[in-house]
């Protein structure tokens, strides 16, 4: 696939993601699967795996919906979910030298995973990382 398409795909899933309803996590978990299976660039994998086939069927079949979205997630890629009392989710998904966090929203908490990475992704790969410079204790972006 090439790598237009592939965004397109990602910024596709995201928005489906933050739309869809419960029934739809399942579909949505293999369309993220089979975007990790066919990335353009190995880059862009830095703290994201595909899932084994056998794997994902397993989780699916258990509804298990949050694991199959947490267990694309590799080493290095720091997430935050969290549900509100209606039901409604949002995740922040930092991967690794990416510098930045990116937040999805939708009606499951897999749904927001998968959306937050979705955007991640197609986030890392249309950036270029911008230099950054020592300042105080730890290193950050400058600002200025």
């Amino acid at each position: 696939m090439a790598q237009a398409a592939w965004l397109d795909a990602l910024r596709s899933l995201a928005f489906f993601c933050a739309d869809g309803d419960a029934s739809e996590a399942s579909g949505l978990l293999i369309e993220m699967n089979q975007l990790l299976q066919t990335v353009p660039s190995t880059a862009c994998m830095e703290g994201v795996k595909p899932i084994e086939a056998t794997r994902m069927d397993a989780l699916l079949r258990a509804e298990a919906y949050e694991s199959a979205a947490m267990a694309m997630l590799d080493h290095g890629t720091g997430y935050l979910m969290s549900r509100s009392g209606d039901g409604h989710s949002l995740a922040t998904v930092s991967l690794p030298r990416s510098g930045q966090e990116h937040s999805g929203s939708g009606n499951t908490p897999a749904l927001a995973l998968i959306g937050a990475l979705a955007i991640s992704l197609a986030s890392q790969t249309m950036v270029a990382p911008s230099p950054s410079r020592r300042v105080g204790i730890g290193t950050r972006l400058a600002l200025h």
